[in-house]
């Protein structure tokens, strides 16, 4: 990590340093203390107090792979890759700890906070708008669906722009006006790319649907032989997701399906071992 003095502008010099692994996404600074996400090893926390000699105080590991954040009070929103966001109490800057977290149907790679909601990009699953009025306990307000891959966003006042792929997806969203469940935009029938692909061992099938009934998830081989029944029965309306272990199948590539009354897709996956 190294600190950089821009007092004057066109000659930014080097004002201090701490030797690292793992930082590669944007830090975040708040008072005294800088918040640092660090992919694999979650949240770093530093004493930025005196520039030259900044100091590693703290840290959170997250359950995914953290990639940005966002503070605001005594919270710090972690967009946390395949493990959805993550909400660290940061009340004692070196000792941050999870309070709660929200799984969304994809990755999450940013987030902007304020004090009610978060909102997430959620690659190919748009743009989550989150309650954390109760940062215990958060939920789905509404999720909006973008042309491309949502990765990144911007807030200002009351428009969002997301980072989409290919498009810049520019959405308006009046936060002065309450909003309750059902205004939300409902959740739809939908199967989300596997994560990771390709893999090597156990890889995640995350599903959505508008309403309870019975869903069937399988995984076929490449010749079309039902390899195994991931999920079979009833479920309750919202977002869902299951793992399939692949211990005993060997390399190549397979399919898995989802089947419900009103429902049906097929997506493919590759296993390397």
């Amino acid at each position: 990590m190294r600190v950089i003095d821009i007092t004057d502008p066109e000659n930014p010099t080097l004002a201090g340093s701490y030797d690292i692994d793992g930082i590669k996404e944007k830090p975040y600074g708040s008072g005294n203390y800088l918040y640092a996400p660090a992919v694999e090893d979650g949240i770093f926390v530093f004493d930025i107090s005196d520039p030259e000699n900044p100091d590693l105080v703290g840290s959170c590991d997250t359950p995914g792979e953290a990639r940005a954040i966002h503070i605001v009070g005594d919270y710090a929103y972690v967009a946390d890759g395949d493990s959805g966001i993550q909400i660290l109490d940061i009340t004692i800057p070196d000792e941050p700890f999870i309070i709660g977290s929200y799984d969304v149907l994809d990755r999450a790679f940013g987030i902007y906070a304020t004090e009610d909601y978060a909102y997430v990009p959620d690659s190919d699953s748009g743009l989550h708008v989150v309650s954390v009025a109760d940062n215990s306990n958060p939920y789905l307000i509404v999720r909006s669906e973008t042309p491309g891959r949502a990765s990144r966003l911007f807030v200002q006042d009351e428009y969002i722009y997301v980072a989409d792929g290919h498009y810049l997806s520019i959405l308006r969203y009046d936060r002065q006006t309450p909003i309750s469940n059902d205004k939300a935009l409902q959740v739809r029938f939908m199967l989300s790319q596997n994560y990771p692909n390709p893999f090597n061992a156990a890889t995640t099938i995350r599903y959505s649907q508008p309403e309870p009934t019975n869903v069937t998830i399988e995984i076929y081989d490449i010749l079309g032989r039902k390899v195994e029944t991931l999920v079979e029965g009833e479920k309750q309306a919202g977002n869902h997701q299951v793992s399939w272990d692949s211990d005993d199948a060997s390399s190549g590539v397979y399919f898995f399906s989802i089947r419900t009354e009103e429902f049906s897709e097929t997506k493919r996956m590759l296993l390397l071992k």
